[in-house]
């Protein structure tokens, strides 16, 4: 009964409220007139219309803020730590026909993998990874989803390329030197695997000196690779590296990453095409 007398107490003030608006509104309309009237009631829905769209935009930027700070992206930056080494290597990552198809399998094994169903009550086994950091060249297929993460998140990139050492075209995690490229990279990395599981000390250099040198029954040899650049910027260089091998090597060639670069180093002196090279390896082995 209280209740209801409330309910009436309520409808009787704001019908007194809304005669007293009316009366207002008339008295402005007689003073002001009637098309100021129109204006400032357009003003006003305006600028509550312009209030509304900036709150709108300012919850749009929050939520997307939010989004990128969700599970699966803060499980990334902990992957060492934070999920199961007992798996190896997934098997759409190690099908994966491109570098982006790989990344996109890594997200999602990482998304499968990783976050469990209930990411809040999810316990996590902490990780140790065993890896030599000097080494800059891995076989994806021998690592594990944890190694191949860590690796990449310290700079490593994925890389399709034809082996010396397994004769075929394989995915590997390449981490280049200073100015370096991937190719150039794995070309010098694979020939010095190839000679030092034939039990041959190898030299690396990025300096004026060749990519890469060795010595066998006393005899020094040189490798330089070329990615071909050099042949468009500065082939003075080419000439003086030239000079310099013959002067202080016994054996010495190049070796074209690119095809289409192996005529034009010719002119230079002895060029390898890629393909070859391990054969020239081994007749170098042979005679030592």
């Amino acid at each position: 009964m209280q209740g209801q007398n409330n309910q009436e107490d309520n409808s009787v003030f704001y019908v007194l409220l809304s005669i007293l608006f009316l009366a207002w509104l008339q008295k402005k309309i007689e003073i002001i007139g009637m098309q100021k009237i129109i204006r400032m009631v357009i003003t006003i829905i305006a600028s509550i219309s312009f209030m509304l769209l900036l709150y709108l935009i300012a919850w749009k930027i929050n939520r997307n803020r939010q989004n990128k700070k969700c599970p699966m992206q803060l499980s990334q930056d902990r992957i060492i730590e934070q999920f199961k080494t007992e798996e190896g290597l997934p098997e759409d990552v190690e099908q994966s026909n491109t570098e982006k198809e790989m990344s996109e399998s890594l997200e999602q094994s990482l998304t499968e993998e990783v976050l469990p169903k209930s990411f809040e009550t999810a316990q996590r086994k902490e990780v140790t990874i065993s890896l030599d950091s000097e080494k800059r060249l891995f076989k994806c297929k021998k690592l594990n989803l944890d190694e191949m993460k860590y690796l990449m998140a310290k700079g490593y990139r994925i890389s399709s390329q034809f082996s010396i050492n397994s004769r075929k075209k394989e995915k590997f995690l390449i981490k280049p030197r200073f100015n370096e490229s991937e190719g150039h990279a794995f070309v010098v990395y694979d020939i010095c695997e190839f000679l030092e599981k034939k039990y041959v000390e190898c030299k690396k250099y990025m300096t004026t000196k060749p990519d890469i040198t060795f010595e066998i029954n006393d005899k020094r040899y040189a490798i330089e690779v070329e990615t071909g650049n050099k042949l468009s910027k500065d082939k003075k260089a080419i000439s003086e590296k030239v000079k310099q091998l013959k002067k202080e090597y016994d054996t010495w060639f190049f070796v074209c990453t690119v095809r289409k670069y192996v005529q034009k180093y010719r002119k230079f002196g002895k060029t390898i095409d890629r393909r070859y090279l391990r054969n020239q390896l081994e007749k170098i082995l042979k005679k030592a």
